[in-house]
């Protein structure tokens, strides 16, 4: 059975903006655009009014209004994906983001195939974060030092601290099993356990001690054999 497109709203600031990667994403037939805003306000009237899978806010000359609208969409649907683009290097308040819900972003220059990968993901529930975004929105707990970290890595089994890396390297749950040819199911088994040696609550914190630790991520990109290969995004 082919599963059900994931409705999506986009919000930009500009009509052509907006029309013209309503209609990119529409062609591919595995998303489908329930609405359209140029503003957050007519944004969170758009989220009220069709109850959307996944929101793509593009605000980027306006932080604020991107912030706002993700807060008030998140805190109206609480199951809402939503995706942030913004332009490479673009400083958005990324930790404050992520903290109120938000699990996907892209920036500008992304092809359209990475922001439909950021879309299916959220709407799954996964996280994902280029790298270089993780970097810049998460900081290491204060009470968790650098030789601390590496004590908690340690206690980790070889598996264990393989999954680790490909989370620490973007990796989706499914992009994990694929990588280390396990099932998606074992995949999650390991990050359970891998939560409850490092004493944390989500991947996210996880991800924080491994970078504190210095442990390398693992994703596609690491692992292609030459650099003529295509990265994929995380």
């Amino acid at each position: 059975m082919t599963p059900d497109p994931v409705r999506v709203a986009l919000v930009a600031h500009s009509r052509l903006e907006v029309d013209a990667l309503g209609e990119a994403l529409s062609a591919l037939g595995t998303v489908e655009v329930v609405g359209r805003a140029t503003s957050a306000a007519d944004g969170l009237a758009l989220v009220h009014a069709v109850r959307p899978d996944v929101v793509v806010a593009d605000l980027s000359p306006d932080d604020e209004a991107s912030l706002d609208l993700a807060r008030l969409a998140l805190a109206t649907q609480t199951d809402l994906g939503v995706v942030l683009i913004a332009e490479p290097g673009h400083r958005l308040a990324t930790a404050e983001a992520i903290a109120m819900g938000v699990r996907g972003w892209v920036h500008s220059d992304d092809s359209l195939a990475s922001l439909v990968v950021a879309i299916e993901g959220v709407a799954c529930g996964e996280l994902r974060l280029p790298s270089d975004v993780l970097s810049l929105a998460v900081s290491p707990p204060p009470d968790v030092a650098r030789e601390d970290a590496h004590l908690l890595i340690d206690h980790l089994t070889r598996r264990q601290t393989d999954v680790l890396r490909c989370l620490v390297g973007g990796c989706s749950r499914s992009e994990t099993a694929l990588m280390l040819s396990m099932s998606t199911h074992t995949v999650r088994t390991h990050v359970a356990a891998i939560l409850r040696r490092l004493r944390v609550h989500s991947t996210l914190e996880a991800v924080v001690i491994a970078r504190r630790a210095g442990l390398p991520g693992r994703s596609h990109e690491t692992d292609a054999p030459s650099k003529s290969v295509e990265a994929l995004s995380p």
